[in-house]
């Protein structure tokens, strides 16, 4: 509860909601990586907002849907994804090498939810057989809190 409370205080104040999403991530379930995308389903991409690992995932870079197989099916199922090995990894993310460069080898992609569309998503990455379903309700809870920063760079940004 410290670490969503510490997360609320935080996305009241100014400063970037998704550095104090991720440290209250870091304490709720751990990652090695964390990626936040906002969809821009008019251009059929998902932007990068932030990363944690900007000298390999910068911030403003763009992946089309249909180069991202599991990105695309999480946007239009609005469920969220848990890829528990490297196996996984292979099958469903053709950037895998770049995944397993991190030293991550599992995957949970939650999507950022409001009014019933799919506004973007949250990625975390952590060594082989680190997620499971027991993480997903901390992490949606955590993702949704920051729904407001999602809907204001969505108006904002081009």
């Amino acid at each position: 509860m410290k670490a969503l409370d510490t997360l609320a205080l935080a996305l009241g104040e100014a400063g970037n909601p998704f550095a104090a999403l991720d440290a209250a991530l870091q304490q709720l379930v751990g990652h090695r990586f964390l990626t936040v995308l906002l969809y821009r389903h008019d251009l059929g991409v998902a932007e990068r907002l932030y990363s944690n690992r900007p000298e390999m995932f910068p911030t403003g870079g763009r992946k089309r849907f249909e180069d991202a197989p599991t990105q695309k099916r999480v946007a239009e199922t609005r469920r969220p994804y848990i890829g528990p090995d490297a196996a996984s990894l292979r099958r469903d993310f053709p950037d895998h090498e770049k995944i397993f460069a991190l030293g991550c080898s599992s995957i949970l992609n939650m999507p950022v939810l409001w009014a019933g569309q799919a506004l973007g998503q949250v990625n975390l990455l952590h060594e082989e057989g680190h997620f499971g379903t027991q993480h997903l309700p901390p992490v949606r809870v955590a993702v949704q809190m920051c729904v407001p920063a999602f809907l204001a760079l969505k108006e904002t940004t081009p």
